[in-house]
C-alpha cells in the first residue's frame, strides 16, 4: 500500500472541489437559461397570435438615430421616437389596409404590426426586419439600389 502525503491529498481534494464548484455554476447557469426560456413560451401561449410576431426598424427622427423592436417582452423604443410616436397617436393617424378600405388607427398598445405602423409613420426608417409565423421581411434603405 502506497502511502499519499497529506498535503497532496489535499490538494487533489481541493482541485476536485475547484472542479466541482465549476461544475455547478454550469449547470446553474443552464437552469436559469431553462427557466428563462420556458418563462418566454408560456408568456407566448399566452399572448395568443401575436406571440409569433417580431420586428426591428431602425432610422432617425431628424438627425438623431432612433430603433425600436418588438420581441416576446412587447414593445421596446427609444425616448425620442416613443415621443413621435405618441404624437402620431394623438393625431389619430389611421392607415389603409387593403382594397376594402379596412382603416387601422394608430396605436402603441396593438397588435404588433399596427404598433409597427405607427412607428414607421414617426419616423425615416433606415432599416426593417419583420418576422411573423416564420416568414422574415426585410428592407434595407441605407444601401445603394441599382
Amino acid at each position: 500500500m502506497t502511502l499519499v502525503p497529506l498535503a497532496t491529498r489535499a490538494d487533489r481534494a481541493k482541485d476536485k472541489a475547484r472542479c466541482l464548484v465549476s461544475e455547478s455554476r454550469l449547470l446553474v447557469n443552464e437552469a436559469q437559461k431553462l427557466v428563462i426560456q420556458a418563462r418566454r413560451l408560456r408568456s407566448r401561449r399566452a399572448r395568443g397570435p401575436h406571440a409569433s410576431c417580431s420586428f426591428v426598424v431602425q432610422g432617425s427622427v431628424g438627425d438623431v438615430p432612433v430603433s425600436a423592436w418588438w420581441d416576446e417582452e412587447g414593445l421596446t423604443c427609444d425616448p425620442l421616437l416613443m415621443r413621435h410616436a405618441e404624437l402620431v397617436v394623438a393625431l389619430g393617424e389611421t392607415f389603409s389596409c387593403g382594397r376594402d378600405g379596412t382603416q387601422l388607427v394608430a396605436s402603441l398598445n396593438a397588435p404588433p404590426t399596427q404598433v409597427l405602423l405607427t412607428l414607421i409613420r414617426a419616423m425615416k426608417v433606415s432599416r426593417l426586419q419583420y418576422e411573423r409565423n416564420g416568414m422574415i421581411i426585410e428592407l434595407d434603405a441605407s444601401r445603394e439600389h441599382l
